[in-house]
Protein backbone atom coordinates (compact mmCIF):
# COMPACT_ATOMS: atom_id res chain seq x y z
CA UNK A 1 0.00 0.00 0.00
CA UNK A 2 2.86 2.36 1.09
CA UNK A 3 4.38 2.00 -2.18
CA UNK A 4 1.12 2.73 -4.10
CA UNK A 5 0.55 5.51 -2.73
CA UNK A 6 4.39 6.41 -3.44
CA UNK A 7 3.83 5.81 -6.94
CA UNK A 8 0.69 8.07 -6.84
CA UNK A 9 2.47 10.66 -4.87
CA UNK A 10 5.38 10.96 -7.51
CA UNK A 11 2.89 10.81 -10.60
CA UNK A 12 0.75 14.02 -9.21
CA UNK A 13 4.60 15.87 -8.75
CA UNK A 14 5.46 14.85 -12.44
CA UNK A 15 1.64 16.32 -13.65
CA UNK A 16 2.09 19.21 -11.83
CA UNK A 17 5.57 20.06 -13.30
CA UNK A 18 4.34 19.65 -16.47
CA UNK A 19 1.31 21.81 -16.47
CA UNK A 20 4.26 24.37 -15.09
CA UNK A 21 6.60 24.09 -17.79
CA UNK A 22 3.53 24.22 -20.24
CA UNK A 23 2.10 27.08 -19.46
CA UNK A 24 5.52 28.93 -19.20
CA UNK A 25 5.87 27.73 -22.92
CA UNK A 26 2.28 29.51 -23.96
CA UNK A 27 3.56 32.92 -21.77
CA UNK A 28 6.97 33.02 -23.60
CA UNK A 29 4.66 32.30 -27.01
CA UNK A 30 2.45 35.31 -26.41
CA UNK A 31 5.26 37.80 -25.41
CA UNK A 32 6.98 37.37 -29.10
CA UNK A 33 4.35 38.10 -31.16
CA UNK A 34 4.98 41.98 -29.74
CA UNK A 35 8.60 41.84 -30.92
CA UNK A 36 9.77 42.79 -33.88
CA UNK A 37 6.22 43.46 -35.44
CA UNK A 38 7.34 44.52 -38.87
CA UNK A 39 8.98 41.27 -39.42
CA UNK A 40 6.23 38.91 -38.40
CA UNK A 41 4.74 37.20 -41.71
CA UNK A 42 0.87 36.98 -42.11
CA UNK A 43 -0.62 34.49 -44.58
CA UNK A 44 -3.05 36.65 -46.52
CA UNK A 45 -6.00 34.43 -47.10
CA UNK A 46 -5.66 32.18 -50.55
CA UNK A 47 -2.29 33.54 -51.21
CA UNK A 48 1.02 33.78 -50.60
CA UNK A 49 2.92 34.23 -47.64
CA UNK A 50 3.74 38.41 -47.63
CA UNK A 51 5.39 40.68 -45.10
CA UNK A 52 3.93 43.75 -44.52
CA UNK A 53 5.80 46.83 -44.46
CA UNK A 54 4.96 49.34 -41.59
CA UNK A 55 3.26 52.48 -41.92
CA UNK A 56 4.85 55.89 -41.76
CA UNK A 57 4.16 59.21 -39.78
CA UNK A 58 1.64 59.67 -42.49
CA UNK A 59 -0.13 56.68 -42.63
CA UNK A 60 1.48 55.93 -46.32
CA UNK A 61 3.45 52.39 -46.31
CA UNK A 62 6.81 52.00 -46.61
CA UNK A 63 8.29 50.68 -49.81
CA UNK A 64 5.03 50.53 -51.32
CA UNK A 65 3.51 52.38 -54.53
CA UNK A 66 0.30 53.65 -54.29
CA UNK A 67 -2.22 52.37 -56.78
CA UNK A 68 -4.00 55.35 -58.32
CA UNK A 69 -7.92 55.23 -57.70
CA UNK A 70 -9.58 55.33 -60.48
CA UNK A 71 -13.34 57.28 -60.42
CA UNK A 72 -16.13 55.47 -61.02
CA UNK A 73 -17.70 56.22 -64.53
CA UNK A 74 -19.75 59.16 -64.35
CA UNK A 75 -18.07 60.98 -61.34
CA UNK A 76 -16.46 64.70 -62.30
CA UNK A 77 -12.91 63.55 -61.76
CA UNK A 78 -13.44 61.08 -64.62
CA UNK A 79 -11.94 62.88 -67.84
CA UNK A 80 -12.75 62.18 -71.20
CA UNK A 81 -10.07 60.68 -73.61
CA UNK A 82 -8.74 63.09 -75.88
CA UNK A 83 -9.49 62.44 -79.29
CA UNK A 84 -6.81 62.09 -81.76
CA UNK A 85 -8.24 64.89 -84.09
CA UNK A 86 -9.52 67.35 -81.42
CA UNK A 87 -5.69 67.40 -79.76
CA UNK A 88 -4.27 68.25 -83.22
CA UNK A 89 -6.54 71.22 -83.09
CA UNK A 90 -4.79 72.74 -79.76
CA UNK A 91 -2.48 74.35 -81.96
CA UNK A 92 -1.99 77.73 -83.40
CA UNK A 93 -0.34 75.83 -86.91
CA UNK A 94 -1.70 73.62 -89.33
CA UNK A 95 -3.61 71.09 -88.22
CA UNK A 96 -1.85 67.53 -88.81
CA UNK A 97 2.15 69.08 -89.12
CA UNK A 98 4.71 67.46 -86.61
CA UNK A 99 7.65 69.29 -87.74
CA UNK A 100 8.19 72.84 -88.59
CA UNK A 101 7.37 73.22 -92.01
CA UNK A 102 8.30 76.70 -93.23
CA UNK A 103 6.47 78.64 -96.46
CA UNK A 104 7.31 82.40 -97.41
CA UNK A 105 4.17 84.34 -96.85
CA UNK A 106 4.00 85.62 -100.51
CA UNK A 107 3.75 81.46 -101.28
CA UNK A 108 0.46 81.44 -98.86
CA UNK A 109 -1.18 84.22 -100.46
CA UNK A 110 -4.17 83.07 -103.31
CA UNK A 111 -3.27 79.86 -102.50
CA UNK A 112 -6.68 77.11 -102.76
CA UNK A 113 -8.76 76.44 -99.97
CA UNK A 114 -11.25 73.44 -100.07
CA UNK A 115 -13.36 70.74 -98.08
CA UNK A 116 -12.80 67.37 -97.33
CA UNK A 117 -13.90 66.13 -100.40
CA UNK A 118 -12.15 67.99 -102.78
CA UNK A 119 -15.17 71.04 -103.04
CA UNK A 120 -13.64 74.37 -104.26
CA UNK A 121 -14.29 76.57 -101.03
CA UNK A 122 -12.29 79.91 -102.23
CA UNK A 123 -8.54 81.03 -101.97
CA UNK A 124 -6.62 82.91 -98.86
CA UNK A 125 -6.77 86.50 -99.68
CA UNK A 126 -4.97 87.67 -96.77
CA UNK A 127 -3.67 86.59 -93.17
CA UNK A 128 -3.79 88.74 -90.15
CA UNK A 129 -0.12 88.70 -88.12
CA UNK A 130 -0.03 89.96 -84.39
CA UNK A 131 3.07 92.41 -85.03
CA UNK A 132 4.47 92.50 -82.41
CA UNK A 133 4.53 88.59 -81.51
CA UNK A 134 4.28 87.14 -85.34
CA UNK A 135 1.44 84.83 -84.68
CA UNK A 136 -0.74 84.47 -87.44
CA UNK A 137 -4.42 85.50 -86.36
CA UNK A 138 -6.63 83.94 -88.88
CA UNK A 139 -6.58 83.14 -92.90
CA UNK A 140 -8.88 85.68 -94.79
CA UNK A 141 -10.51 83.12 -97.17
CA UNK A 142 -12.14 85.18 -99.89
CA UNK A 143 -15.10 82.59 -100.97
CA UNK A 144 -17.71 84.39 -102.99
CA UNK A 145 -20.18 83.15 -100.64
CA UNK A 146 -19.89 79.84 -100.84
CA UNK A 147 -19.79 79.24 -97.56
CA UNK A 148 -23.43 80.29 -97.36
CA UNK A 149 -22.58 83.68 -95.25
CA UNK A 150 -23.40 86.90 -96.15
CA UNK A 151 -19.74 88.50 -95.97
CA UNK A 152 -17.29 87.54 -99.23
CA UNK A 153 -14.49 86.69 -96.51
CA UNK A 154 -14.17 84.73 -93.42
CA UNK A 155 -11.42 84.41 -91.01
CA UNK A 156 -9.90 81.12 -90.39
CA UNK A 157 -7.74 80.22 -87.92
CA UNK A 158 -4.76 78.21 -89.37
CA UNK A 159 -5.76 75.49 -86.73
CA UNK A 160 -8.76 75.00 -88.53
CA UNK A 161 -6.95 74.06 -92.26
CA UNK A 162 -4.50 71.78 -92.65
CA UNK A 163 -2.03 71.03 -95.94
CA UNK A 164 -3.94 69.33 -98.90
CA UNK A 165 -2.33 65.49 -100.09
CA UNK A 166 -0.42 67.52 -103.00
CA UNK A 167 1.01 70.39 -100.31
CA UNK A 168 0.15 73.23 -102.81
CA UNK A 169 -3.85 73.82 -101.35
CA UNK A 170 -5.51 74.08 -97.72
CA UNK A 171 -8.32 72.17 -96.86
CA UNK A 172 -10.73 73.48 -94.49
CA UNK A 173 -11.71 70.85 -91.53
CA UNK A 174 -15.35 71.93 -90.90
CA UNK A 175 -18.50 70.86 -92.51
CA UNK A 176 -20.06 73.91 -94.66
CA UNK A 177 -23.62 73.97 -92.41
CA UNK A 178 -21.45 74.66 -89.43
CA UNK A 179 -20.67 78.46 -90.87
CA UNK A 180 -24.74 78.56 -90.41
CA UNK A 181 -24.05 80.07 -87.28
CA UNK A 182 -21.03 82.01 -88.10
CA UNK A 183 -20.68 85.68 -86.94
CA UNK A 184 -21.82 88.81 -88.86
CA UNK A 185 -18.11 89.92 -89.22
CA UNK A 186 -17.47 92.63 -92.06
CA UNK A 187 -14.01 92.14 -93.38
CA UNK A 188 -12.98 95.45 -94.76
CA UNK A 189 -9.80 96.85 -95.99
CA UNK A 190 -8.39 97.76 -93.15
CA UNK A 191 -10.21 95.63 -90.78
CA UNK A 192 -9.51 95.70 -87.77
CA UNK A 193 -8.33 98.75 -87.84
CA UNK A 194 -10.10 101.61 -85.45
CA UNK A 195 -11.99 99.09 -83.64
CA UNK A 196 -12.00 98.27 -79.82
CA UNK A 197 -9.88 94.90 -78.80
CA UNK A 198 -13.35 93.46 -78.28
CA UNK A 199 -13.09 92.75 -82.45
CA UNK A 200 -12.26 89.12 -82.43
CA UNK A 201 -14.54 87.99 -79.53
CA UNK A 202 -16.98 86.77 -81.73
CA UNK A 203 -14.85 84.91 -84.28
CA UNK A 204 -12.68 83.26 -80.87
CA UNK A 205 -16.11 82.10 -79.08
CA UNK A 206 -17.21 80.51 -83.01
CA UNK A 207 -14.31 78.86 -83.46
CA UNK A 208 -13.64 77.52 -80.03
CA UNK A 209 -17.32 75.48 -79.98
CA UNK A 210 -16.64 74.43 -83.55
CA UNK A 211 -13.76 72.73 -81.89
CA UNK A 212 -10.49 74.42 -83.11
CA UNK A 213 -8.88 76.15 -79.94
CA UNK A 214 -7.74 80.20 -80.27
CA UNK A 215 -7.15 81.11 -76.62
CA UNK A 216 -3.63 82.04 -77.41
CA UNK A 217 -4.56 84.46 -80.21
CA UNK A 218 -7.35 85.99 -78.04
CA UNK A 219 -6.77 89.91 -76.98
CA UNK A 220 -4.74 91.10 -79.80
CA UNK A 221 -4.76 94.56 -80.06
CA UNK A 222 -5.90 95.87 -83.29
CA UNK A 223 -3.61 98.78 -83.05
CA UNK A 224 -0.45 96.08 -83.67
CA UNK A 225 -2.41 93.69 -86.14
CA UNK A 226 -1.26 94.00 -90.14
CA UNK A 227 -1.63 91.96 -92.74
CA UNK A 228 0.85 90.39 -95.05
CA UNK A 229 0.08 91.44 -98.16
CA UNK A 230 0.70 94.99 -96.76
CA UNK A 231 4.01 93.98 -95.08
CA UNK A 232 5.62 92.83 -97.99
CA UNK A 233 7.39 95.66 -99.89
CA UNK A 234 7.57 97.83 -97.02
CA UNK A 235 10.23 100.92 -97.08
CA UNK A 236 12.70 99.78 -94.14
CA UNK A 237 14.02 102.31 -91.85
CA UNK A 238 17.50 102.12 -89.98
CA UNK A 239 17.06 100.87 -86.25
CA UNK A 240 16.34 104.04 -84.57
CA UNK A 241 15.17 106.54 -87.73
CA UNK A 242 12.07 104.31 -88.87
CA UNK A 243 10.89 107.71 -90.31
CA UNK A 244 13.82 107.20 -92.97
CA UNK A 245 12.48 104.42 -94.99
CA UNK A 246 15.59 104.07 -97.29
CA UNK A 247 17.54 102.28 -95.15
CA UNK A 248 16.51 98.91 -97.45
CA UNK A 249 13.19 96.60 -98.15
CA UNK A 250 10.98 94.18 -96.51
CA UNK A 251 11.19 92.05 -99.26
CA UNK A 252 9.06 89.05 -98.16
CA UNK A 253 8.56 86.74 -94.80
CA UNK A 254 9.00 83.07 -93.45
CA UNK A 255 6.02 81.27 -91.62
CA UNK A 256 6.43 78.43 -89.34
CA UNK A 257 2.86 76.81 -90.53
CA UNK A 258 3.34 74.21 -87.70
CA UNK A 259 3.87 77.22 -85.23
CA UNK A 260 1.56 79.34 -87.13
CA UNK A 261 4.19 82.24 -87.02
CA UNK A 262 6.22 84.58 -88.69
CA UNK A 263 9.73 83.26 -87.93
CA UNK A 264 11.89 85.25 -90.29
CA UNK A 265 11.91 89.02 -92.32
CA UNK A 266 14.33 88.92 -95.74
CA UNK A 267 15.15 91.96 -95.88
CA UNK A 268 17.21 93.75 -99.38
CA UNK A 269 19.51 96.69 -98.00
CA UNK A 270 20.00 100.03 -100.26
CA UNK A 271 23.40 99.65 -99.73
CA UNK A 272 24.90 97.15 -101.46
CA UNK A 273 28.54 97.63 -101.30
CA UNK A 274 28.18 97.21 -97.27
CA UNK A 275 25.69 94.77 -97.00
CA UNK A 276 25.39 92.65 -100.47
CA UNK A 277 22.95 92.08 -102.60
CA UNK A 278 21.98 88.87 -100.91
CA UNK A 279 18.43 89.30 -98.90
CA UNK A 280 19.37 89.19 -95.33
CA UNK A 281 17.61 86.51 -92.97
CA UNK A 282 16.30 88.26 -89.70
CA UNK A 283 14.31 87.37 -86.90
CA UNK A 284 10.32 88.94 -86.93
CA UNK A 285 11.37 90.23 -83.23
CA UNK A 286 13.98 92.11 -83.93
CA UNK A 287 11.55 94.42 -86.15
CA UNK A 288 9.77 97.10 -84.62
CA UNK A 289 6.22 96.37 -84.55
CA UNK A 290 5.50 100.00 -83.45
CA UNK A 291 6.61 101.59 -86.93
CA UNK A 292 4.51 98.98 -89.24
CA UNK A 293 1.44 101.81 -89.74
CA UNK A 294 4.03 103.56 -92.17
CA UNK A 295 6.95 101.65 -92.76
CA UNK A 296 9.14 99.00 -91.49
CA UNK A 297 11.97 99.40 -89.45
CA UNK A 298 14.23 97.23 -87.20
CA UNK A 299 14.74 97.14 -83.38
CA UNK A 300 16.00 100.00 -82.23
CA UNK A 301 18.48 97.89 -79.64
CA UNK A 302 19.68 96.37 -82.74
CA UNK A 303 23.19 97.06 -83.62
CA UNK A 304 23.78 97.60 -86.94
CA UNK A 305 27.14 95.86 -87.55
CA UNK A 306 25.91 92.85 -86.85
CA UNK A 307 23.60 93.12 -90.09
CA UNK A 308 26.98 93.33 -92.26
CA UNK A 309 27.34 89.65 -91.24
CA UNK A 310 23.81 88.43 -91.14
CA UNK A 311 22.90 85.39 -93.09
CA UNK A 312 21.97 85.23 -96.05
CA UNK A 313 19.69 83.93 -98.58
CA UNK A 314 20.13 84.63 -102.28
CA UNK A 315 17.14 86.03 -104.58
CA UNK A 316 17.21 83.42 -107.00
CA UNK A 317 16.92 80.32 -104.31
CA UNK A 318 14.04 82.19 -103.10
CA UNK A 319 12.11 82.18 -106.31
CA UNK A 320 12.51 78.16 -106.66
CA UNK A 321 11.05 77.23 -102.87
CA UNK A 322 7.93 75.68 -102.12
CA UNK A 323 8.93 74.60 -98.52
CA UNK A 324 12.26 75.08 -96.79
CA UNK A 325 14.00 71.86 -95.96
CA UNK A 326 13.80 71.22 -92.02
CA UNK A 327 16.84 72.05 -90.42
CA UNK A 328 17.62 74.68 -93.27
CA UNK A 329 18.14 77.76 -90.75
CA UNK A 330 20.06 75.84 -87.98
CA UNK A 331 23.43 78.20 -88.93
CA UNK A 332 20.62 81.32 -89.09
CA UNK A 333 19.24 80.27 -85.31
CA UNK A 334 23.13 80.22 -83.90
CA UNK A 335 23.85 83.47 -85.35
CA UNK A 336 21.07 85.07 -84.05
CA UNK A 337 20.95 82.97 -80.83
CA UNK A 338 24.48 84.62 -79.91
CA UNK A 339 23.03 88.21 -80.44
CA UNK A 340 20.54 87.56 -77.79
CA UNK A 341 17.49 86.33 -80.17
CA UNK A 342 15.88 83.37 -78.69
CA UNK A 343 14.26 81.03 -82.07
CA UNK A 344 12.81 77.70 -80.75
Amino acid sequence: MKHLIRSRSIWTTMMVMLALILGACTTETRDMTGVGADAVVIEEPGGDDQAQPLPTETGEEQGVVAEEVTPEAGTEAEEAPVDADTEATVGMGLTGLDQETMILASTLLDRGVENPNGADLGHVDDFLIELDTGNVLFALIEHGGFLGIGNEHAAVPLNALALGPERNNLILNLAEDAFESFPNVEVTDDWPMGLDETWDDDLNVFWNEAGFNTRNLEGAAPGVVGRASQLVGFGLGAPGAAATPGFGTTLDYVVDLAEGRVKYALVGFTDVVLYGQDWAVIPFEAMDPTAFASVAALDPAIDVSLLADAPRIRATEVETIAFFEPGWDESIRTYWAEQGYDLD
